[in-house]
């Protein structure tokens, strides 16, 4: 989505037993599709993505290569927790079970 936004092309490779609600989501915000090995799964598409790029055409930023990914993901989240149990909840949410009014 970010991508057409901004006029870029995006190629997304993905296994090929991924849902086509998945896929079709993907061309309907402009991506070109490359299908992998389903049996694969992701490390398919990943092999794939790396062959696509080593042509210059192409870039991958590839976040599981990326040494500093767990630790960024680590502090987005303990961000998270403590402002989310800084405030003091102003919402009730009740819940009732089958047959309950």
């Amino acid at each position: 989505m970010v991508a057409r936004r901004k006029g870029y092309k995006l190629t997304v490779v993905i296994p090929d037993n991924a849902s086509e609600e998945r896929i079709g989501l993907l061309r309907l915000f402009g991506a070109e599709i490359v299908l992998s090995d389903g049996a694969k799964g992701t490390n398919g598409s990943i092999e794939v993505a790396r062959a696509l790029a080593t042509d210059d055409r192409y870039f991958m930023p590839f976040q599981y290569g990326n040494p500093a990914n767990p630790d960024a993901r680590t502090r987005r989240g303990r961000r998270r927790r403590s402002s989310a149990t800084s405030r003091r909840s102003r919402t009730s949410s009740p819940a009732w079970g089958p047959g309950e009014p």
